[in-house]
């Protein structure tokens, strides 16, 4: 039975939100997964081109999104006072709605003490969104095993087996390294045990000589 290929990520949230937690979050995922099957940010558009495109394009190569929601997901506006979550043009809602439309799997991540929005508070495109299972991820000492059960949750909802194929090299690397040091350390001392050993000789023959 061969295993199955490793699920590509994207992390869809806003920068005046979460920029700081989404790349922890990131971060964790990349060390896990590898940093090519994490995508975050659509800030390379080239000129010209239609960004509704780009970003469905992009959610298109993916198998999971995760949506990460923070205190001002739901109310963040634009300079005209215009809530952006209401906006056809938003690239969150774009990113979310590319990913719904896929039906492909969509865990909204909670950070800190953030509820779920309800279908009332989301643009009906968006009202899936409330239905889909979620994860929360908290600071401090929680933050760890909050994103290890993320990342398990995406595992599962993939059916991969490929994951930490890059922290189990890393690790036995490491382990090969500190046994060669060990090997090195112990036949360096062997060495000089031998070169003492052999000095102490010639010093009793010269003195028996003598």
């Amino acid at each position: 039975m061969m295993d199955a290929p490793t699920p590509k990520v994207f992390i869809s949230y806003r920068r005046d939100d979460t920029a700081y937690q989404t790349t922890a979050i990131h971060d964790k995922l990349a060390a896990q997964l590898g940093d090519e099957y994490v995508f975050m940010d659509v800030d390379t558009i080239p000129a010209g081109r239609d960004f509704r495109k780009v970003i469905a394009n992009e959610v298109q190569r993916c198998d999971v999104l995760v949506a990460v929601i923070g205190e001002k997901w739901l109310s963040a506006s634009n300079e005209a006072g215009e809530r952006r979550l209401d906006l056809p043009t938003d690239y969150v809602r774009l990113e979310i709605e590319a990913a719904l439309q896929r039906d492909i799997s969509v865990i909204p991540v909670l950070v800190g003490k953030v509820a779920l929005p309800s279908a009332d508070e989301v643009p009906s495109s968006l009202s899936d969104l409330v239905y889909r299972h979620g994860a929360v991820v908290r600071p401090g000492r929680d933050f760890q095993r909050d994103v290890e059960t993320l990342i398990g949750d995406i595992i599962r909802t993939t059916g991969s087996t490929k994951t930490g194929v890059a922290s189990e090299e890393a690790v036995t690397d490491e382990a090969s390294a500190e046994q060669t040091l060990w090997k090195g350390s112990y036949s360096a001392k062997g060495m000089l045990g031998g070169a003492l050993l052999l000095g102490l000789t010639w010093i009793a023959l010269i003195g028996f000589v003598t």
